[in-house]
């Protein structure tokens, strides 16, 4: 899976190369492939807390949270 895929998936940009992580250890672990895969990472999206503790997600599921929680500063008039 590449970028483009995992933005089309609605994984934020930020967020992309925990991602490709995420992909890799979860492929070298075994677990899942394919259209598992974006079923999982639909569920990481939907609710990323479940997966903060989760040796393959957890750092996506991190990452996903802190881009959601993510406010920028207001700019300086």
């Amino acid at each position: 899976m590449n970028s483009r895929q995992l933005t089309k998936l609605s994984i934020p940009p930020d967020c992309v190369k925990p991602a490709i992580a995420a992909i890799q250890s979860v492929r070298q672990s075994g677990d899942t492939r394919g259209r598992n895969l974006k079923t999982l990472f639909k569920s990481v999206l939907e609710d990323p807390n479940a997966f903060v503790t989760d040796s393959c997600l957890g750092a996506l599921a991190r990452a996903i949270i802190e881009d959601r929680d993510f406010v920028p500063a207001r700019p300086i008039s």
